[in-house]
């Protein structure tokens, strides 16, 4: 957890954490490279012990390479009412254009690439930079690189604004869809 980029267990604990006592699941599409059984069985691992068993039934796992249809296809499911990345860093960002596009609101740490083509159009989730000593192939490779860390209590303030007026927040992901279109 401490050098994953994408800060996957951190992101499903504070998802999980948000979801108790309703009716809310957690969609989490994975792509391991090779998509190995044993690539699968470590990931879901780690999982299990960060998360109780009774947790882990909220959670669906997606794995492998999906065709753009079928990206699509859940990007648009009206079981999937939002993004919700608390990535600590992004090239470009590549899931999150994919959901703009397809008009799914998106909840995301306010840092990294992605801001460019979002702009104001997602709930941002705060962050502190916190000096990172893992795999120096994601940041700048400086004296003291830095990613962002975000703020669990924020993320789950920004997951119950979202699901307090889920209508503006689509809404808002729509008219952000068209300008990713026309770019």
């Amino acid at each position: 957890p401490e050098s994953d980029r994408k800060n996957i267990i951190k992101t499903i604990k504070t998802g999980v954490e948000f979801s108790k006592g309703k009716d809310i699941g957690i969609v989490l599409k994975i792509n391991l490279g090779k998509n190995t059984s044993e690539l699968k069985k470590i990931i879901i691992d780690s999982i299990k012990q960060n998360v109780c068993e009774e947790d882990l039934k909220k959670i669906t796992f997606l794995f492998g390479n999906f065709s753009i249809q079928e990206i699509k296809n859940m990007y648009t499911s009206k079981k999937i009412s939002c993004m919700l990345s608390g990535t600590r860093a992004e090239g470009w960002g590549l899931p999150l254009i994919e959901a703009a596009s397809c008009g799914l609101p998106i909840i995301a740490t306010n840092y990294s690439s992605y801001k460019e083509f979002l702009e104001e159009d997602f709930l941002k989730i705060n962050y502190d930079l916190v000096e990172f000593k893992h795999d120096l192939r994601f940041v700048d490779l400086d004296k003291s690189p830095k990613w962002a860390e975000f703020d669990r209590i924020d993320m789950m303030e920004k997951l119950n604004l979202f699901f307090s007026d889920i209508k503006y927040y689509k809404d808002t992901a729509i008219s952000r869809q068209k300008i990713i279109k026309q770019n």
